[in-house]
């Protein structure tokens, strides 16, 4: 049987979906990764554009050799 989400859980989830990966909030709260994607989805969590870009820099540094070539 399914373990039930705690508060603390879910508040977690909330605050840190956007900085981490699914793979370690599921290592952090002891669940899998499926059980993390399907409460991050039914609570409507997506992962935003600063996500896919944070500690890359990889669109700055392309943005910025396309507006040189201009």
């Amino acid at each position: 049987m399914a373990r039930r989400w705690t508060k603390e859980e879910i508040d977690f989830l909330k605050k840190n979906y956007d900085k981490l990966t699914v793979k370690q909030i599921a290592e952090i709260l002891g669940r899998s990764v499926n059980s993390v994607q399907h409460k991050a989805i039914r609570l409507g969590l997506r992962k935003t554009y600063n996500y896919y870009n944070i500690g890359r820099g990889l669109f700055k540094i392309l943005e910025k050799k396309i507006m040189e070539s201009v």
